[in-house]
């Protein structure tokens, strides 16, 4: 399988004439040609996200998605706000650059805390939260509760992240 070397490889016309998009649903279906099943949905999951064939090469499927609804290519890459990756309604994509896109990330899995940039040391006994920005990480001070800590990371996501800061603890 070949992967598209050049994003302008397509045009909005012609991907527009192979396939129909539901905004709503995210979901591509085949226009009537040879070799397809009208109306099914196109594509089929890689390494989490949908992608699909098109002159046997392998696109991602939002990719196809926002030069389908908006005539260009994405200029970096595009996000899924929710984190879902085969979650390709309209409302859902957003451009964004690599480094914003990172910021849209899930909690990870810690010994110590449940609340995203919490962070609960035993010798200390207190809470400390802190964030990585630009590969540094900036210490936001000790606190006394683990929701105190998440609310000093909620704050500094919001100032350094802007609308792609993700503080909740939902996946």
């Amino acid at each position: 399988m070949k992967r598209a070397k050049n994003k302008n490889d397509l045009c909005t016309e012609y991907v527009r004439g192979l396939f129909n998009y539901n905004p709503l649903t995210g979901f591509l279906t085949h226009k009537e040609r040879f070799g397809v099943i009208t109306g099914e949905r196109a594509g089929y999951i890689n390494s989490g996200y949908r992608s699909v064939k098109i002159n046997q090469i392998a696109y991602l499927e939002h990719r196809i998605i926002w030069l389908y609804v908006t005539g260009e290519w994405p200029l970096n890459e595009v996000d899924h706000k929710n984190l879902n990756k085969q979650d390709n309604s309209w409302n859902n994509l957003r451009q964004s650059s690599r480094k914003q896109n990172s910021f849209n990330g899930p909690t990870r899995k810690r010994k110590y805390g449940s609340l995203k940039g919490a962070f609960y040391h035993k010798n200390y006994k207190r809470w400390q939260s802190a964030i990585g920005i630009d590969n540094k990480i900036i210490y936001l001070g000790w606190f006394d509760s683990e929701i105190d800590a998440h609310d000093a990371y909620c704050e500094a996501a919001l100032k350094y992240c802007g609308e792609f800061a993700r503080i909740s603890n939902a996946a």
